[in-house]
């Protein structure tokens, strides 16, 4: 499998080892960080263009990642309510009794809290390894994304 990468002019392949299907990709604001995830908990981290897969108990599809705006961590989500922090290279499971497919994820731009989204309405803001329903949404909610403004 191959995560190509484009610099602006031209697209870079990068061969990873792989038969899983990665569905989401996302970089440090500086640029030097890469986390892309997929399906049977397939989890790729590049660090100066050096590949490392890391490893997790999840075996489900991993849907999104992102990293906070600090950079120092990021939220993984996926099917059954999965949700998964890297956090100094190491992906940790934070416990939920969720058990919806969650699709997204988003941090406020001042990193003090993230939003996750999923099937049947699912929204709930993470705050310091916890999670707080959001009422109001009731349909699928495949996208979410913070005004920069933090509102």
């Amino acid at each position: 499998m191959k995560i190509f990468l484009y610099d602006g002019r031209d697209f870079r392949p990068l061969v990873v080892e792989s038969s899983a299907t990665l569905r989401w990709g996302c970089w440090t604001k500086d640029g030097k960080r890469g986390l892309f995830v997929g399906n049977r908990g397939t989890i790729f981290q590049i660090v100066n263009r050096k590949i490392d897969r890391l490893h997790t108990s999840s075996s489900e599809n991993l849907r999104c990642a992102e990293f906070s705006p600090t950079g120092t961590s990021a939220l993984i989500v996926g099917n059954k309510g999965t949700i998964l922090k890297l956090d100094n290279g190491f992906v940790n499971l934070v416990h939920s009794e969720l058990t919806v497919n969650l699709r997204r994820v988003a941090w406020r731009p001042d990193g003090t809290s993230a939003l996750l989204v999923g099937n049947e309405g699912a929204a709930y803001r993470f705050v310091d390894g916890t999670l707080e329903r959001i009422d109001g949404a009731g349909n699928n909610l495949r996208s979410i994304s913070w005004h920069p403004g933090g509102k």
